[in-house]
């Protein structure tokens, strides 16, 4: 009895649209934290690839002196 109430109230408000829209909001909210995910990991990945090559490059123009010349 309860559960022929409870669609019943259901497609009614589906009908009013409320719902509808309600629905579109979540699933508006969800695909931006999702995208937003995404292009941080994005950022984090390249940063990170950056600092490494930097750190390559810098470590590659140091002069290194044999430790059998000693001044």
């Amino acid at each position: 009895m309860w559960v022929k109430l409870a669609f019943k109230l259901f497609f009614r408000e589906s009908r009013r649209g409320e719902l509808t829209i309600i629905f579109a909001a979540i699933a508006l909210a969800v695909l931006t934290v999702f995208s937003l995910s995404s292009i941080t990991e994005r950022i984090s990945l390249n940063i990170e690839q950056k600092v490494v090559i930097s750190s390559l490059l810098i470590g590659g123009f140091q002069v290194i002196m044999p430790l059998s010349l000693k001044f």
